[in-house]
C-alpha cells in the first residue's frame, strides 16, 4: 500500500511503513528536498489514531494522542457536528498542540 502526500502541485509517493515516526520523517526530507527547502517547516503526519510532528531533520518526531477516526470517534455524535461537540473536540486538539510546543524546532 503507498501513500501520496500533495503539497501544492507537488505529490510525492511512497509505501506505508509499519513505523509512523521514520515514515513521517522520510516524508519531512523528501518534501524538503522536493520543494528545494531551506527553511524548517512543521509536517503533520495524520492518520487515524494518532499524529506525528516533524520539525527538522534532526528533531525528535512528536507524537499526538489524536488522530481523523479517533478524533471523530470521541467527539461527533451528530452529523453535522453540534457546536459543544466542535468546541470539545477544538478544546482536546489545543491541549494537544500546546503539551509539545516547546519541544517544536522553530
Amino acid at each position: 500500500m503507498s501513500r501520496i502526500i500533495i503539497e501544492g502541485d507537488i505529490m510525492i509517493e511512497g509505501d506505508i511503513m509499519t513505523n509512523q515516526t521514520e515514515d513521517a520523517r522520510r516524508a519531512y526530507r523528501q518534501l524538503c528536498d522536493t520543494l528545494g527547502l531551506t527553511l524548517p517547516i512543521t509536517f503533520l503526519d495524520i492518520v487515524a489514531e494518532q499524529t506525528v510532528v516533524v520539525s527538522s531533520p534532526d528533531a525528535e518526531a512528536l507524537r499526538l494522542a489524536l488522530g481523523y477516526e479517533k478524533t471523530a470517534a470521541t467527539f461527533f455524535r451528530h452529523l453535522p457536528p453540534t457546536p459543544d461537540e466542535m468546541e470539545r473536540a477544538i478544546m482536546t486538539v489545543e491541549d494537544e498542540v500546546t503539551r509539545i510546543r516547546h519541544q517544536v524546532d522553530l
